[in-house]
C-alpha cells in the first residue's frame, strides 16, 4: 500500500546497525561519568531585578528570596527554586543546574573533571553541589540534597474540558481561561546547542599515559577541555574554560623537560592565540620525535 501521508508527518525510517545506509553513522557515546536525574533550575543575569520579578510574577512563579543582587523564584511544585537571576550589566542566560543521586557522584566529578565545589549557601534549598562549564562557556551545576519545598495549591480547572497539571481533559474543545497568571509548577526540559569533538576523541585514544590524573586540553582558540585517561573520555566540561596566551605559555614552561627552552612570554600583543598554540605544539612535537629517534637507537 502506498504511503500518502504528508512527508512532514512520516516517522523517520530506522535501520539495524549492520545495514546503515551511506552517510548515516552510529552515534559515538563515551561512557558517562555520572547521570543527571532532573533539571533543577536555570540561572540568568538581569540588569533590572525588580522588573524581572514583576514579569515572573505575571508568569506564575513565586518569589523565594530577593533584594540585593539576586532573585530566586520557585514554582508551585516541590522544587525549592526553578529560576535564579543575578544582577548583571546585560540580560543573558548563564547556566543550568541538574540534580544527581548522591555526593559520591559530585566527588567523582571533582576528581575526574576538575569540578569546583559549591558552597551550600549558594544553592537554593541547600545541599551539596559542584560547578563546571559547558562547551559554550555557560555554568553547569550538579546538585544533590536540596530541601524540597511544600507544594502550593493549584487553581482548580475552570472548565470540565480544561487541561491541568498531571491531567489532560480537553479534546478539540475551545476553553477561554480568565486573564490571570497561570501557576508554574516546575521545569521539565532544557534545550541547548552541543559541540561535538569526534575527531579529537579518536586521536586522543591512540595515546597512553603514565597515570590516570585528568589532563587539560586546549584548542587553537584557547578553549579548554578535560581529558580523563582512566575513562578515555574527552569532555567539554572543564573547570577552566577559557585560556589566555600567558596562561598557556606558563603551563608549558612549568611542565616542559629540563633540556627544553622556555617559550618567551614577551610581545604577546603581536602574536595571535593560534600562533602561540602552534609554536608550543611544534616544540612538543619536535621533542617527541627526538625521544622516538633516541629510543630506536637504543633498541
Amino acid at each position: 500500500m502506498n504511503d500518502t501521508s504528508p512527508a512532514g508527518l512520516r516517522t523517520p525510517p530506522s535501520y539495524p546497525e549492520s545495514a546503515l545506509p551511506p552517510g548515516i553513522q552510529k552515534l559515538q557515546r563515551p561512557t558517562a561519568l555520572i547521570k543527571a536525574q532532573s533539571l533543577a533550575f536555570l540561572m540568568f543575569e538581569k540588569p533590572d531585578l525588580p522588573a524581572t520579578k514583576a514579569f515572573l510574577d505575571d508568569f506564575g512563579m513565586l518569589q523565594v528570596a530577593g533584594g540585593g543582587e539576586q532573585l530566586t523564584m520557585r514554582g508551585h511544585g516541590s522544587a525549592p527554586a526553578i529560576y535564579v537571576a543575578r544582577r548583571g550589566r546585560r540580560a543573558r542566560y548563564i547556566g543550568a543546574a541538574f540534580t544527581v543521586a548522591s555526593k559520591a557522584e559530585l566527588e567523582r566529578l571533582q576528581a575526574d573533571a576538575g569540578a569546583r565545589r559549591l558552597d551550600s549557601a549558594d544553592i537554593p534549598g541547600g545541599g551539596s553541589g559542584v560547578e563546571l562549564m559547558d562547551p559554550a562557556g555557560n555554568l553547569l551545576w550538579l546538585v544533590t540534597g536540596q530541601r524540597p519545598s511544600i507544594p502550593r495549591p493549584l487553581r482548580a480547572p475552570l472548565h470540565p474540558y480544561a487541561n491541568c497539571h498531571g491531567e489532560v481533559r480537553r479534546v478539540n474543545a475551545t476553553v477561554r481561561p480568565p486573564l490571570v497568571p497561570a501557576a508554574v509548577v516546575g521545569l521539565a526540559t532544557l534545550c541547548c546547542r552541543r559541540s561535538t569533538l569526534p575527531a579529537c576523541e579518536k586521536r586522543l585514544t591512540a595515546f597512553t599515559f603514565s597515570d590516570m590524573a585528568p589532563r587539560h586540553v586546549i584548542d587553537a582558540t584557547g578553549e579548554g577541555f578535560t581529558l580523563s585517561p582512566e575513562h578515555m573520555a574527552f569532555s567539554p566540561l572543564s573547570s577552566k574554560k577559557r585560556w589566555t596566551k600567558a596562561a598557556i605559555i606558563d603551563l608549558y614552561n612549568s611542565q616542559k623537560g629540563p633540556d627544553q627552552s622556555d617559550y618567551p612570554a614577551t610581545s604577546l600583543g603581536n602574536k595571535s592565540m593560534e600562533k602561540v598554540v602552534k609554536d608550543i605544539v611544534e616544540l612538543l612535537t619536535a621533542r617527541r620525535k627526538v625521544d622516538g629517534a633516541t629510543e630506536r637507537g637504543i633498541s
